[in-house]
């Protein structure tokens, strides 16, 4: 299965080494809805699928998130191998296990921990990506860059020159990514260090939902690493230097979001929902510094509310 747009430049060359019945998706987050869900369900039982059969998901992070999902579900589960087509799906969905969907705007609301049985990454369908999603996809590399720390780190500071890096940097992050999962597969501990940069990043990406605009997923981690390194350092979590390095490699790659301040309030709602928050309140997941990402950080709405201005102020 894919989106149309995927399949009309690589469908054609995928059926010559694995034929069979070809269903699709829409393209973006608008796969990742209980209604797409439901259909691509009754198609597949339309169409005569049983346990016996395998899906395989070609496509960008989205699409992976809810074949994976639909696959994990229908008929108790079906087995799935993911072929990811864009830079974030081969850096963030492709890998971990985490299949969902959208609630809403509320995102990955729904979902399961249920691993693809395998996963193809191809450097070469990166060629096709505009700028756009190469940079969605960069967000995601940074996050996993602040995690580890050197080497990855420096080999952030610019883009990668042949396929051969980007081969080598895949290789990288997918190694790094699957390191961490198989330690915590079911998110109790140590996997919380993934969640860097998202809890302020999947409350930008509903935000500009709700206000009829895109702002791709490795995009709003971005921003929210930026965001939440200022936290940390409201929080004396992290020292000036080391958060001035992160924010000026995200300013390097990433221009600056902006907001009206009326919607900051709408934003802390959509926090309030986040699926990390536990009974205390907001839990991030913060830099200490480069190569040492904490978690279960508790962040005040006052700290988080500086850190915006912050961001909303400063030249970046």
């Amino acid at each position: 299965m894919s989106t149309q747009r995927v399949w009309a430049l690589y469908g054609e060359s995928l059926l010559k080494h694995a034929p069979g019945s070809v269903f699709f998706l829409a393209d973006g987050e608008e796969a990742k809805s209980l209604t797409a869900a439901e259909a691509l369900w009754k198609s597949w039982a339309k169409a005569g699928l049983h346990r016996g059969h395998l899906v395989i998901a070609f496509g960008g992070g989205a699409l992976l998130d809810a074949a994976g999902f639909c696959a994990s579900t229908y008929m108790r589960g079906l087995e799935f191998w993911y072929i990811p087509s864009s830079l974030l799906a081969m850096v963030d969905a492709a890998v971990g296990g985490k299949t969902g969907l959208n609630l809403g705007t509320l995102k990955n609301y729904i979902g399961t921990f249920h691993s693809a049985q395998h996963v193809l990454i191809c450097p070469v369908f990166l060629k096709s990506l505009g700028s756009e999603e190469l940079l969605s996809g960069w967000g995601e590399i940074l996050k996993h860059a602040l995690i580890q720390g050197e080497p990855l780190w420096s080999q952030t500071a610019r883009w990668p020159a042949s396929e051969a890096e980007w081969s080598s940097l895949l290789a990288q992050n997918s190694s790094l990514k699957q390191q961490i999962v198989d330690s915590d597969f079911r998110e109790s501990g140590k996997r919380k260090v993934l969640n860097a940069g998202h809890s302020v990043g999947h409350g930008l990406e509903s935000l500009y939902r709700e206000l009829g605009q895109s702002l791709p997923h490795g995009v709003a981690v971005a921003h929210g690493l930026a965001i939440e390194t200022l936290v940390a350092y409201r929080m004396n979590v992290i020292s000036r230097e080391q958060g001035q390095a992160i924010t000026t490699r995200i300013d390097q790659f990433f221009s600056r979001l902006s907001w009206d301040h009326s919607h900051t309030l709408r934003l802390f709602s959509l926090l309030n929902q986040d699926k990390k928050n536990d009974s205390q309140g907001w839990q991030f997941s913060l830099a200490r510094q480069i190569g040492d990402v904490g978690y279960n950080d508790l962040v005040s709405p006052n700290t988080l509310s500086w850190a915006l201005t912050q961001y909303l102020n400063l030249p970046g």
